[in-house]
């Protein structure tokens, strides 16, 4: 580019803080580099902020900048440069988006699995001390539900301790077997 054309004369103003040649230049190229962004960005409001974005740094590093170079061709690479960087941070963005969404997914889920197990772990259990004989399922629940230990269930049904032990002893193992086949049905 000739050393005495106008662009390189307002490039030379910019460089030394000419206000009024970076009006000139922005005016100038501003609409043009607006097609060429919205045709990358495909959104209106993120190409006019790639825009103000590259005039803003061509204003901080004027310094920087060859004034026997195309002016055009140093905006159109510094928007190219926004344009990538923007789009490889919605890339991040979305991916971790979707590994949030994803993995948040997937804790419902596992809630709503633990929680149904429960329901069928509980429901099974009760439906265990339900089939108790009448006087094991007592004792069982005085001393489960209730928290009564073994001498004041033995005082209260006037039975002895051991009574009380054995009944338990057997509740304890009828329950746990409920539990053992239950738990070998899910592992299955």
């Amino acid at each position: 580019m000739p050393s005495n054309s106008p662009e390189v004369l307002l490039i030379g103003k910019l460089i030394n803080g000419d206000q009024q040649a970076f009006s000139c230049l922005f005016n100038q190229y501003a609409t043009n580099l607006l097609h060429i962004a919205r045709k990358y960005v495909g959104d209106e409001e993120d190409a006019r902020e790639i825009v103000q974005e590259t005039f803003y740094r061509v204003w901080k590093y004027r310094q920087n900048m060859n004034a026997s170079l195309s002016f055009k061709a140093y905006i159109i690479t510094i928007a190219k440069r926004l344009i990538f960087n923007q789009a490889k941070k919605r890339l991040h963005e979305l991916a971790y988006q979707e590994y949030y969404i994803k993995r948040h997914h997937d804790d419902r889920i596992n809630e709503l699995e633990d929680y149904l197990n429960f329901q069928e772990l509980d429901n099974r259990i009760q439906s265990g001390i339900d089939s108790l004989p009448p006087k094991r399922r007592e004792i069982f629940i005085l001393s489960r539900h209730q928290g009564l230990s073994n001498q004041e269930i033995a005082d209260k049904l006037n039975i002895s301790v051991s009574t009380v032990e054995n009944h338990m002893n057997k509740a304890l193992k009828h329950l746990r077997e409920i539990i053992t086949a239950l738990l070998l049905l899910t592992l299955c």
